[in-house]
């Protein structure tokens, strides 16, 4: 078996739904399962494999393992599940070593299974955390925001749409690798590491702002916790790395009870007193079919088995551990590690290990090229030309404002002019016509039924408001954004063919984007409500 160590990057914070519950708080996942890995590689790689048999020993016969991705500390050392025989007395909550140094194994740790207890006082159990190899605790920072649908044909919030995501905050790395079997063909290993290097897109909401990853192979040995194992044991704890997903070998349902042959062991009893499970039930999503694959049932990561009373372990019983057990293996389900130090050994100082130390973020450069350059200079003037058009628009806008309200005999703590919920309306309207300007002018004013700017009954003080004798504010409007259409056009007519090519033509589409926006602030609001100094 060959194991291949990834580094994962975000580059945008990461949602990974920990079940398919839709009412209630969303729980995001604090690590990255191993199913998205094999994801990432099925959307790139699936299609161009020349055979059946390939697209089985890649993706379904559990050659090719794509295990779950851990958080990296804060001194760029991997990290694992923190095994849940580890305790700690309630109130003497464990200092998080990549602040203070200080391991987590040289702390009030207690290991109910080997440890004396102060029985004045009550372990609890160190949950949901991992730990490096030094014992010190690794953080995953996650963030949660509120989020609304948008009703489509109004640009409004839709309603009864309001959602919530959890996320694992950008920025932040893990260490997963991937196991293969050595009778994988080279040819086929190359072309699932080119699939899996490089930005990729995982997780809930790819389509918005989540799900931007890097991911870059590692050429150093994967981490492994140091084991104790040797021939001729009879006792064997193991502690779970990931998931495990177990089946009943009499009915073949999913079972949460560990037996020796699920392990390979002729014999063998659970000890249950040193051992220390928990287990969850989760369904997958399926972004290709769209739809949930049957519940499973798994012992979750960080549980720790103890079994009494088995035959002597062999060197063939040893290996065969070393590699994943049970169900769902090539997603990352079913990775162990026998007779670990931090489990077994008589004092956790001594199960304090060394593990590698990953590459030191490098900060991306951008390529300063002469076609960067040139496109910088060509944003940076449009910038100041957008920014120009859009002060002298506010300036007149502020003067039709005072005119109407003196034509109209309106006091100045009336509100006039279009409200911030219609100044929205237009807003989103510009948004989705960016790239079909005569679409927008069509949709804000020509369209005699369902023009958003429209003078209807009611619209006296808003699209309707009179500012002279002849016009109003959505006429006077219209008129405005006529001009700078064709101006803009003119001008494009007017440029050398270079400049043809490079001209936005959806510059119309974002001046009126940008001037909804600045309309629907508190900016806009002091100008309707004669607050802005003049």
């Amino acid at each position: 078996m060959r194991r291949i160590p990834l580094l994962i990057t975000l580059k945008d914070d990461l949602v990974i739904s920990a079940n398919a519950a839709t009412s209630g708080a969303h729980i995001s996942l604090d690590y990255i399962p191993g199913s998205l890995l094999l994801g990432a590689v099925a959307a790139k790689l699936y299609k161009s494999l020349s055979s059946p048999e390939e697209k089985w020993q890649v993706f379904y016969s559990g050659k090719v393992c794509f295990q779950n991705g851990y958080i990296v500390h804060k001194d760029n050392r991997p990290s694992y599940p923190s095994p849940l025989c580890l305790h700690h007395f309630k109130g003497e909550e464990p200092k998080n070593g990549g602040d203070t140094d200080i391991s987590l194994f040289e702390q009030n740790i207690i290991r109910p299974n080997i440890d004396d207890l102060d029985n004045n006082k009550q372990p609890k159990q160190l949950r949901e955390a991992y730990i490096t190899g030094r014992g010190h605790l690794a953080t995953v920072i996650r963030t949660a925001s509120m989020k609304t649908a948008i009703d489509n044909t109004n640009g409004r919030a839709a309603e009864s749409q309001l959602f919530g995501y959890q996320a694992i905050q950008s920025g932040q790395r893990f260490l997963a690798h991937i196991d293969i079997a050595s009778d994988v063909p080279k040819d086929l290993v190359n072309h699932i590491l080119d699939a899996l290097e490089g930005q990729a897109r995982m997780g809930r909401s790819r389509s918005a702002q989540y799900g931007r990853v890097t991911i870059e192979r590692l050429k150093s040995e994967a981490y492994q916790p140091t084991s104790m194992a040797k021939v001729g044991d009879t006792d064997l704890t193991i502690w779970c790395l990931s998931d495990l997903a177990l089946t009943d070998p009499i009915t073949g349902q999913p079972t949460l009870t560990p037996r020796p042959e699920h392990f390979g062991l002729p014999q063998g009893e659970l000890n249950l007193s040193h051992s220390f499970l928990r287990s969850r039930a989760y369904s997958p999503y399926n972004a290709f079919r769209k739809a949930f694959d049957s519940q499973r049932q798994v012992i979750s990561q960080g549980s720790v088995i103890t079994f009494d009373g088995i035959a002597p372990l062999t060197a063939e019983q040893i290996k065969h551990l070393e590699s994943p057990i049970g169900s769902y293996t090539e997603v990352g389900a079913g990775h162990i590690a026998i007779q670990a130090k931090v489990c077994v050994s008589s004092s956790l100082k001594a199960a304090i290990q060394d593990s590698f130390t990953l590459p030191v973020i490098n900060n991306e450069k951008t390529i300063d090229s002469p076609l960067i350059k040139w496109l910088r200079v060509q944003q940076q003037a449009q910038a100041v030309d957008h920014q120009a058009w859009l002060n002298t628009m506010l300036t007149d806008i502020q003067k039709i404002y005072k005119t109407a309200r003196q034509l109209n005999a309106l006091e100045p703590s009336i509100p006039i002019g279009p409200s911030a919920s219609q100044w929205g309306v237009v807003y989103q309207a510009a948004r989705d016509n960016r790239r079909h300007p005569e679409k927008l002018l069509e949709q804000l004013f020509l369209d005699p039924k369902h023009a958003i700017c429209r003078q209807k009954e009611g619209s006296q003080h808003t699209w309707g408001l009179k500012i002279d004798s002849e016009n109003t504010f959505s006429t006077w409007l219209a008129d405005q954004l006529i001009e700078l259409a064709e101006t803009s056009n003119d001008k494009t007519q007017s440029d050398s063919k270079r400049q043809k090519e490079s001209h936005i033509p959806h510059t119309l589409s974002d001046k009126v984007a940008l001037l909804a926006a600045e309309m629907r602030s508190l900016r806009g609001e002091k100008i309707s409500t004669a607050g802005e100094d003049n």
